[in-house]
């Protein structure tokens, strides 16, 4: 495996509404998402990229970024999965929206077999457990974490790729993007304690 794991997230037009309201805080806004890089930039040409053993196709238009999470609560929290929601307006004034989710599982790969070892499967269930961080602690980047043969299987950053984006009309590349990591706080056992909900949004240009 290369020293970054890579997703392709494709985008699949479709509609939303959204609903704003007020609620007293709670225990998932103690957990910071952050993007990197802040305002990616949008590329409008096709590209094949390395994911490891294998060649992906990227359409444009798309663009590249990280995640990492700053987990400031009490709880740790286990990702199990990430939700892109994009949007934008061309020129006419027309919205155009769609939604993407990646599961960890898409990264799975299998070590091929040689003279002298068997293959050996790389599964992915999560994006990996994140436990409290004191104060001024760095944020933890999302991974690839194996959920066996943890020692030769990657555990690589991944760089996420959001492809086939919805037509904003020449030359405009201002979408906004709602990214929403999606799992749960854990107890001392590892079980599901509290639901998360976390997200922010963030531009490209």
């Amino acid at each position: 495996m290369t020293s970054s794991a890579l997703v392709r997230l494709v985008i699949v037009t479709t509609i939303f509404g959204f609903s704003i309201g007020c609620s007293k805080k709670t225990k998932s806004q103690d957990v910071g998402v952050e993007v990197t890089p802040s305002k990616p930039i949008v590329f409008n040409a096709d590209t094949t990229v390395s994911a490891g053993q294998n060649q992906i196709d990227v359409s444009a238009p798309w663009f590249k970024f990280s995640v990492k999470i700053n987990n400031q609560s009490t709880d740790p929290i286990l990702i199990i999965n990430l939700k892109a929601e994009a949007s934008i307006t061309n020129g006419t004034g027309q919205t155009a929206t769609g939604e993407s989710t990646f599961d960890p599982s898409l990264s799975n790969y299998t070590i091929e077999a040689t003279a002298t070892e068997e293959a050996i499967p790389c599964t992915y269930n999560s994006f990996g457990l994140f436990p409290p961080r004191a104060g001024d602690a760095a944020a933890e980047p999302i991974r690839m974490v194996p959920s066996e043969n943890a020692d030769v299987c990657s555990a690589a950053v991944i760089d996420f790729y959001l492809d086939g984006l919805p037509d904003g009309g020449e030359g405009n590349y201002r979408y906004s993007i709602k990214l929403s990591p999606i799992g749960y706080f854990v107890n001392a056992q590892n079980e599901p304690a509290d639901r998360f909900e976390r997200s922010i949004t963030f531009r490209t240009q």
